[in-house]
Parts: structure tokens; C-alpha cells; sequence
């Protein structure tokens, strides 16, 4: 008769306390791991007048993200479950991050501060014997963009920064532009103040390898869909990092998207390639007017390199001065340089730099 205490058996297990960590707000990336059909519970305070914005990103498996919001005194609601939550993800592979809303703040929280308590629940690991790990972040902070002001900023691996701004009337088009300095950033954008966009509830969104671009019209398929008969209103935008990455954001809504250009933050744009010079879809169009040339010191002198690196295919750099004036002055085509009207070009040099001289631009009685 076979002794079946022989055989061999592998197993594993776990002991799990409920004890829940308190995770700082505005702490990116906590590493962490959770077994297979277990939680980890976590709790944070935000005010309520924030939105809240919980991410977890998956590498060894998945898992959902369940949520609770309640008084920050309160110290006797059990933590959210499957079956007991105001706020849950779905499971996906990649992690989802949870926006949460000031309105759904108001209505649960009544304190000024509200205390938000956290469940990461594995649901299926990649390896039997092995725990899903995870990295979990808590941030309670957007910041205001300006159009044709660009900003420039760093965003961490697996983070996602939320931009808000307001366009008023009249708007005929948006070019939002995400130029990736190093690494990779991802754009996302959502219409509404308080809509914070993520990969599964964004209206637009740009995934490219390198610079992104979300370019919009009254024709979008988005207005008509939704019948808005104006592009006026509230924006949302959301970067968010595939890797480590400097980046700058800039929103221009200049009728043939004319973006304003901070000196050493490079702008990426893009444009058809080949057809009409005189057709506005052929250029891209910045406006640099941070300097001063100062006339009654010839001393004083700023020399000026204007660079371009193509992605693919190759470019013409037209360049003409004017007075700074108001931004609306360059409404108008025929006042921007192209190929039948302008001062300096780089044709017949190197295509991809422009220099321009101030000592040129002071004997020629240029400003």
C-alpha cells in the first residue's frame, strides 16, 4: 500500500495584519507588494477644497484600488472592500490612477480636513509563488496653466501632474504641445475643470515614443458629439511619465497656432510635409520677445541661434522682426514670415540653425 506522506507538497503562507500605514500626500511611487487575494491598507488626509488623485501602478501582476472618504477624526469606519467602497478601479495590468472629485469631497467628507482610507487588493499575480508588487502615490495638487505662456517642468517615472486652464472666447482652434526635453511623457486632456483625464477617461490623447500633440477645432468630432457650439471653458490636462523626463507644456490657441518661446525651452510642433508654401499647414509658427537690444551700446549685444532636430523629414527656418506689440498682431497669415516674405532664412545654410546677429540688427536700424 502506497504511503501518500511521501509526496511532496508546495505551498505557501501568509500572515496579514490589518494594520493600515499612513502614506504622506504628495509622496510619488511608494514601493510596496501584496499577495494574491489579500490588501494592504493605507490611509491620507487632503483638503477638502483639493482633488486627490490615487494611483497604483502594477509590474508583477494586478489589483484594484478601493476607496473611502470620511471625517479626519474618524477612527471607526472599517476600510473599503469589494463590496463596501465610494470609489473603485477596474483591473488592469498597468495600474489606473483614482480621481477624486471636490464635489464627491464635499458630499462625504464634512471637515475641512478629510481622512481617505485605502485598499490595494491583489487579484492575480503573474507567478504563483510570488507577490504583486506595486507602487503607490497620493497627490493632492494641480497647477494653472496660461495659453501661449509655456511652462516647463520634471516629472518622475509612473507620476501623473494634472494643468488646468481656462480659455475664454472667441477660440477657433487648441494646439496643446508636451515636448519631451529627455525621456518620455505621455499627454492626456479631459474638457471640465474638475475632470482629471486618465488613460481610460480622457477626451484626447497623444502616446507617442517622443514629443506629443493634441490639436483641436470647432469640427472635432468631440464638440460635435457632444453639440458644444463653443470652445470656451475649462481644460484639463494630465502629463504623465513613462519615464524620469524634462519636459515643456505649452497651450496656444493663436488662430494659426503662433506659441510663445521661452529662451532654451525648445517647442516641438508638427506639420504636412510638402504642397503650398502659402498654405498655413505648412508651418509651424513661435514668437520669441524676452530680449532687449539695447541701440546706444553697441557693447551691449545679444547674438541669436535659432535651432531646430527633425524627427523625420526636413525644414526651412524663416525668421522677421517686429515690434512687440499685442500677441492679436499676428492674427493675420500675411504678417508671419514664410517662404515669399521674410528677413532671415536658412536656405543655402544649414537647414536645422538660424543665426542672427544684434550687431546686424542695430547697423540696419532693425528695432
Amino acid at each position: 500500500m502506497e504511503d501518500k506522506r511521501s509526496i511532496n507538497t508546495k505551498y505557501s503562507i501568509v500572515l496579514q495584519t490589518s494594520k493600515a500605514i499612513f502614506i504622506e500626500n504628495g509622496v510619488i511611487n511608494k514601493p510596496d507588494n501584496v499577495f494574491k487575494g489579500l490588501q494592504n491598507y493605507y490611509y491620507t488626509y487632503s483638503d477638502k477644497t483639493n482633488h486627490t488623485l490615487i494611483s497604483a501602478l502594477f509590474s508583477s501582476g494586478s489589483g484594484k484600488i478601493y476607496v473611502k472618504i470620511v471625517n479626519s477624526d474618524d477612527t471607526l469606519t472599517q476600510y473599503p472592500s469589494s463590496t463596501d467602497y465610494d470609489l473603485r478601479s477596474n483591473t488592469i495590468y498597468l495600474g489606473e490612477g483614482l480621481s477624486i472629485k471636490k464635489d464627491l469631497m464635499d458630499k462625504l467628507c464634512k471637515s475641512t480636513l478629510c481622512k481617505i482610507l485605502i485598499t490595494i487588493d491583489g487579484t492575480h499575480s503573474w507567478s504563483l509563488d510570488k507577490n504583486i508588487n506595486y507602487q503607490l502615490s497620493v497627490s493632492s495638487k494641480d497647477k494653472k496653466l496660461y495659453q501661449n505662456k509655456p511652462f516647463r517642468g520634471w516629472i518622475e517615472k509612473n507620476e501623473m501632474q494634472y494643468f488646468t486652464i481656462f480659455l475664454d472666447d472667441p477660440i477657433k482652434s487648441i494646439s496643446v504641445s508636451l515636448t519631451n526635453l529627455d525621456g518620455d511623457a505621455d499627454l492626456l486632456m479631459s474638457y471640465g475643470k474638475d475632470n482629471y483625464p486618465n488613460f481610460n477617461t480622457a477626451d484626447w490623447a497623444s502616446t507617442n515614443i517622443q514629443s506629443e500633440f493634441i490639436e483641436l477645432d470647432l469640427d472635432s468630432s468631440y464638440y460635435k458629439e457632444k453639440k458644444i457650439n463653443s470652445m470656451s471653458g475649462w481644460y484639463t490636462i494630465g502629463v504623465y511619465g513613462i519615464s524620469n523626463t524634462t519636459y515643456t507644456i505649452d497651450v496656444s490657441t493663436h488662430p494659426y497656432r503662433v506659441k510663445n518661446l521661452n529662451d532654451y525651452s525648445p517647442s516641438a510642433c508638427k506639420r504636412d510635409i510638402g504642397g503650398d508654401k502659402d498654405n498655413s499647414s505648412q508651418y509651424c509658427n513661435f514668437r520669441f520677445s524676452d530680449f532687449y537690444i539695447n541701440s546706444d551700446d553697441k557693447t551691449s549685444t545679444y547674438d541669436f541661434v535659432i535651432s531646430t532636430q527633425y524627427l523625420y523629414g526636413s525644414g526651412i527656418i524663416y525668421a522677421k522682426l517686429a515690434d512687440l506689440g499685442d500677441f492679436k498682431n499676428y492674427d493675420y497669415f500675411d504678417a508671419l514670415p514664410k517662404a515669399n516674405s521674410y528677413e532671415f532664412s536658412s536656405i543655402n545654410k544649414q537647414r536645422n540653425q538660424l543665426y542672427i546677429s544684434s550687431n546686424y540688427i542695430i547697423t540696419n536700424n532693425l528695432i
